[in-house]
Parts: C-alpha cells; structure tokens; sequence
C-alpha cells in the first residue's frame, strides 16, 4: 500500500534459510484498490493464503515438482521495523499521492489509525477517498471543500478526500469540520 503498488500475493514455496527466497510451486494475486488500507489488504492476503494452501493440499507431485526460482532483484518483503508505526501524526505538508498512500498503509484497526487534529481536538483518519485532487491553493491541512463524499483536505501538489474521521471517543466527527477548519499535527503546534 505504501510503495503504492496494484497487487499483492501469497505464495506457497519451497522453504530454505533466506525469507521468502524458496522457489515458488504455486501463487495468488490479490488487487490493491485506490482505497484499500493496509488492515484490508492483510485480511485478503490472509483469505488467499488460506484458499491456495486449500487448493493445492495435499501437494501432489506434480505440484511439489513446479519450481519458480524467485529472481533476488525482484524479490520484496518487509521486515518488522521497516515501517516506524509509532509515528502517526499526519504531515498535510507531504506530497498528496505519497500521503494519500501513507494514510492507508497505517490504517490498521483495532491496532492504529493516523492521526491529525484541529486546534487541541485530537482525530483519526478512518477512511480516505481513491482519487488524488488537483492542486491547492489552500494550506497544507485545510479543509477546502466538504460534502457528501467526505472533506477535501490540502495537502501538497493536490487535496485527500478524507471520508471517514472518529475523535479520541471512537465518535464520528466528519460533520463537526467545516470549509476552512485547518489539520495541524499536534494540539497546539501549527
């Protein structure tokens, strides 16, 4: 979601010492949509591992013999620590289509969602909308538009449709922002 890849997969392997290195018998492919978060993608990734071990148990020989030898430059995984999830403060200041990605990696319920705030109410971004907007003129974190579909947030070179924020009690609090409120970071820093 991050590196804002379309796919994603799982593979049953032959195991050998390196991570993920084994040489492939069988795959599956899962879409990574423009509004897809990280808990989503997890979630499909674990169903498609479950449904490919079920399709291809009890390995029969024919399978077991299939060898993909994985290209090491291709290859991608990501170890634990690669990604900081401690730090969810959202920086409106970021590029729009690198935020945008950056928000929906780090929407994982129940462990975290980002964060931003207005003025000392402290927020979470649930959900945001698919599309990148076009430039704005407004600062980074203001609200330039609401609706319907959600807040239209400025971020840098293009606005966040953000469709789904809840205050520190779990409570929706889209229809308490209005056109002109301002995320900022941290209660109180601007």
């Amino acid at each position: 979601v991050l590196c804002g890849d379309t796919e994603a997969g799982v593979t049953l392997h032959h195991m050998i010492e390196d991570i993920d290195a084994g040489d492939v018998v069988a795959q599956k492919e899962v879409p990574i949509g423009a509004t897809t978060t990280a808990r989503e993608l997890y979630d499909e990734l674990s169903r498609a591992a479950v449904d490919l071990f079920e399709e291809c148990y009890p390995f029969p020989p024919e399978l077991t013999g299939r060898r993909l030898v994985q290209d090491p430059a291709e290859a991608s995984y990501h170890r634990q620590g690669d990604f900081d999830f401690s730090q969810r403060e959202v920086d409106w200041r970021r590029p729009a289509s690198e935020l945008h990605a950056w928000i929906r990696a780090m929407i994982f319920p129940p462990m975290q969602y980002p964060e931003t705030a207005v003025g000392d109410r402290r927020l979470q971004l649930t959900r945001v909308g698919g599309d990148v907007g076009e430039d704005a003129t407004a600062a980074p974190g203001t609200v330039v538009a609401t609706g319907d579909n959600g807040l239209e947030v400025a971020a840098a070179g293009g606005t966040i449709c953000v469709r789904g924020l809840r205050d520190e009690a779990g409570e929706d609090a889209i229809g308490s922002i209005r056109t002109g409120d301002r995320f900022i970071s941290l209660p109180g820093v601007d």
